[in-house]
């Protein structure tokens, strides 16, 4: 999903108050992510897409990217070194491979979380880290999703400016705090680290009348840690052991 933040004059002015210097969703998992990264090596990008979204480009000097996704579309992505059409149940590469993978906004859309987990965990080198970005079930904008169907999400996302062939649809396995524990843990995974992020009420631009209860819930569950769990984002490393 990306953060086109399609806005009203009012919910701008809003914007400009209340988050003048708040990282996107985007931004955030890209900075923690980076940091993570190995200097040199070859990284998987699974599900990485058009390439659209500037701040998931994890190219370095050293560092060479695979992207890897069911989309034909991919072949089109600048942000990566080479493209790979394929099902991420079925990973076209030989055993440790890579060095790190990543994994933006995909999980969601996974009937089993625990096929793909175990292919990557299968191509990733031991030692090396999976990072994973996913929206949150529990989250109000999760609880809406699974209520509505595909093609109100469509409708929806063309209203924030979103292509309708960029909506999928969504199953939500790997999206709670209880599930990415579980399922990591029968992959083969350990579990680094697992952490949620709200900023941007990003899907209730369109309006102020849905902006402020947005912004409400924002500063209602970014206020205690123990609300970690009710954030939009699920911020996943796993990591396959050295051993």
């Amino acid at each position: 999903m990306t953060s086109d933040r399609r806005t009203t004059p009012a919910t701008a002015r809003s914007l400009a108050r209340y988050y003048p210097d708040t990282e996107t969703d985007f931004q955030h998992f890209s900075r923690k992510t980076r940091a993570l990264l190995p200097e040199e090596g070859r990284i998987l990008d699974l599900g990485a897409g058009t390439g659209i979204i500037s701040e998931l480009e994890w190219r370095g000097p050293e560092r060479r990217v695979y992207g890897f996704d069911l989309d034909p579309r991919v072949g089109s992505n600048c942000l990566v070194d080479r493209s790979v059409i394929g099902d991420g149940f079925h990973l076209s590469f030989e055993n440790s491979s890579f060095d790190a993978a990543v994994s933006v906004n995909v999980f969601e859309h996974l009937a089993d979380p625990l096929g793909v987990l175990s292919e990557v965990h299968r191509v990733l080198k031991p030692g090396g880290c999976f990072s994973i970005k996913t929206p949150n079930r529990d989250h109000y904008i999760g609880w809406v999703s699974r209520l509505t169907p595909t093609w109100f999400h469509q409708w929806y996302n063309q209203l924030r400016g979103r292509e309708s062939e960029d909506t999928f649809s969504t199953y939500y396995r790997f999206n709670r705090f209880h599930d990415v524990r579980s399922i990591a843990e029968r992959s083969g995974f350990e579990l680094v680290e697992l952490e949620g992020f709200e900023g941007v009420p990003e899907y209730l631009l369109l309006s102020a009348l849905m902006f402020y209860p947005g912004l409400w819930y924002e500063r209602w569950v970014n206020t205690k840690t123990e609300r970690n769990r009710f954030r939009a984002n699920l911020e996943i490393v796993l990591r396959k052991p050295s051993t």
